[in-house]
């Protein structure tokens, strides 16, 4: 503990000699020289964990704040998994979980608020702005998938545009832009899309309407 305490208040390095603080990503980054505080370790869960307990008032585990001043990004967090050639695992960037033990508690896994704050119009907003790369092509912006060791815990909707207390969610539920295959909207085959209360489902090559 004294060790610890000690290098985040004097910026040194807890590095284990048998990890190399660079990824392949960016090969030439040397990570333990730019960074005031590097922990690495083999084996354990978090090499570097801190706990808040929020028993008098709102309390946060982890903090992070950047702030752009000029014409420069600002980014709070950057958060990178990487699965080296060969590997055999799936890397994660970030793995956020959120459990309720009680029936007066909920559990959201991730909120992200996104506030236009600007006193002239012309900026751009996002809640979450998903980018695919690579080399090869990617599978999917954004998957929804039922756990397989809990598979009760299966969502009611995969993906709900929320009104909530304030009536008017979104201007638009869902807006496509150009895709390059050409395909808007699909819908595998025997799947119900519902408007109001009709069913519109595609069975053996005729588009079939039935009351939901």
């Amino acid at each position: 503990m004294t060790v610890g305490i000690l290098a985040a208040l004097f910026g040194c390095l807890l590095v284990d000699p048998t990890v190399v603080p660079r990824t392949a990503l960016h090969p030439n980054d040397d990570i333990a020289g730019r960074n005031k505080l590097v922990v690495t370790s083999r084996g354990a869960l978090s090499p570097l964990l801190t706990f808040a307990v929020a028993d008098t008032q709102l309390n946060a585990g982890l903090g992070a704040v950047a702030q752009g001043p000029g014409d420069h990004f600002a980014v709070g967090a950057f958060l990178y998994g990487e699965a080296l050639p060969g590997s055999r695992a799936t890397a994660w960037g970030a793995n956020i979980l959120a459990a309720t033990m009680s029936a007066h508690s909920h559990a959201v896994g991730l909120e992200v608020n996104a506030l236009n704050r600007a006193t002239e119009p012309g900026s751009v907003v996002y809640g979450i702005h998903v980018v695919n790369g690579g080399v090869r092509e990617t599978t999917a912006g954004i998957v929804v998938e039922t756990s397989a060791a809990e598979p009760t815990g299966i969502p009611q909707y995969g993906v709900w545009v929320k009104e909530g207390s304030v009536p008017g969610a979104a201007s638009a539920g869902v807006r496509i832009d150009r895709v390059s295959s050409g395909v808007a909207l699909q819908v595998e085959s025997g799947q119900c899309l519902v408007l109001g209360r009709i069913c519109l489902r595609e069975r053996n090559g005729k588009l079939e309407t039935i009351p939901w």
